[in-house]
């Protein structure tokens, strides 16, 4: 997550969700990202709470448990991929490797 990234989720998503078209209250809740120390511009009646470090295990526990594992694995499948033998990646016509398909050996690896 980038801070640009961040603030285009601001305006794009968070600022047009159902309660800001009434002009609702709201609390934003974020870990200690970096980018998240973005500030909320033109935003009224938005307070931001952040979570206190070392808190995300108890408070973000889909963090713990889905994405961290997740990521892991992606990263595991793609060092995977780019440690075969160059004779068993296919190339594009201009040199480039091809994408991996949904039935290549790398996945095939972890299922």
């Amino acid at each position: 997550m980038t801070t640009d990234l961040y603030s285009e989720w601001l305006n794009e998503v968070f600022s047009k969700r159902h309660g800001a078209m009434f002009n609702q209250p709201a609390l934003l809740l974020v870990d200690q990202a970096h980018s998240h120390k973005a500030e909320v511009k033109n935003m009224k009646n938005v307070t931001t709470v952040f979570i206190p470090g070392g808190c995300t295990p108890i408070l973000q526990p889909l963090d713990v448990s889905i994405n961290k594992p997740f990521k892991v694995h992606v990263k595991e499948c793609w060092n995977n991929f780019m440690e075969l033998p160059e004779d068993q990646h296919k190339f594009t016509p201009s040199g480039k490797r091809q994408r991996v398909s949904s039935n290549s050996k790398t996945t095939q690896l972890h299922n």
